[in-house]
């Protein structure tokens, strides 16, 4: 994956890489031996008044739940926003799969909320497309 590139250190030591695509819609996370972590997947709106990415898949546990809990995911966001200065959005956690498959799943509520917190998540109110109606 050619892009951007960048390492994090866990808060108990271990290290990843964060990848990012040339276009954002695809954040890829590998542990030190290059084995895949997880997988941020994101599409790109266009916008008339602002474009911005939407969240439509995320996983951090393809080596189960080791690392999550470690601010990886929060340090990918925030890359992503350093790299492409674009807003990100996630789906409410409404239980319905969106037209674009998104929905929040698992861990994925809690953190969206914190995200939003801490501003590098809109809420959702800004994602008005028309297929996200179900």
């Amino acid at each position: 994956m050619t892009g951007n590139t960048s390492s994090f250190t866990t808060p108990d030591g271990r290290n990843v890489t964060i990848q990012i695509d040339d276009v954002g819609e695809e954040i890829k996370v590998l542990d030190d031996e290059e084995n895949e972590v997880g997988s941020i997947r994101l599409s790109y709106i266009d916008c008339e008044n602002d474009d911005y990415y939407k969240i439509t898949w995320m996983y951090l546990d393809k080596q189960g739940d080791k690392f999550l809990r470690q601010g990886i995911g929060r340090e990918a966001l925030k890359l992503h926003n350093e790299f492409f200065r674009s807003p990100i959005v996630a789906s409410d956690d409404d239980g319905i799969v969106k037209g674009d498959g998104s929905h929040l799943t698992g861990d994925a509520p809690g953190f969206i909320n914190v995200m939003r917190k801490e501003g590098l998540v809109c809420s959702s109110a800004f994602d008005e497309t028309p297929e996200d109606d179900g």
